[in-house]
């Protein structure tokens, strides 16, 4: 569910912000 998403969102904005949004999203 998050690995679709984030895939598509890496390309686009970075991958910077998406292990920040991975990283939030472990902790909850």
């Amino acid at each position: 569910m998050n690995d679709a998403p984030t895939s598509g969102y890496s390309a686009d904005v970075g991958n910077k912000t998406t292990f920040r949004v991975v990283a939030h999203s472990s902790v909850f």
